[in-house]
């Protein structure tokens, strides 16, 4: 393997997301998070693609949490929900800026199914 080639892949794979569906089990009442790798100075945030199915759980709030002291570098977008009901719920975000009004065709979306006992 060449090194050209090698720095390619290991470059290539600092911005890893998780699978695209992450199932996540837990009790109802429990307060969960749901973290994100998110980098605020490119404008891109992480928001819901729905309304969270209300009967299942409860929005309670998001934060961006810096992964150091630089202003506009790497972090992690974090949702905190309360699971109110039995049951499951998918929860979809999208990685967009939130003032553009069309998404591009290359938006990213990450799933978590979440199972609530």
């Amino acid at each position: 393997m060449t090194i050209g080639l090698l720095l390619h892949i290991v470059l290539s794979c600092t911005n890893l997301m998780p699978p695209e569906d992450s199932a996540r089990r837990v009790r109802q009442g429990e307060v969960f998070i749901v973290s994100m790798p998110s980098s605020i100075g490119t404008g891109y945030t992480w928001q819901l693609a729905s309304p969270a199915d209300s009967t299942h759980v409860t929005f309670i709030s998001k934060h961006y949490i810096a992964a150091n002291n630089l202003d506009g570098g790497p972090g992690t977008d974090q949702f905190t929900f309360r699971a109110v009901k039995k049951g499951w719920v998918r929860l979809r975000f999208q990685y967009v800026r939130p003032w553009e009004k069309m998404l591009p065709k290359d938006t990213r979306y990450q799933t978590f199914s979440i199972t609530i006992f």
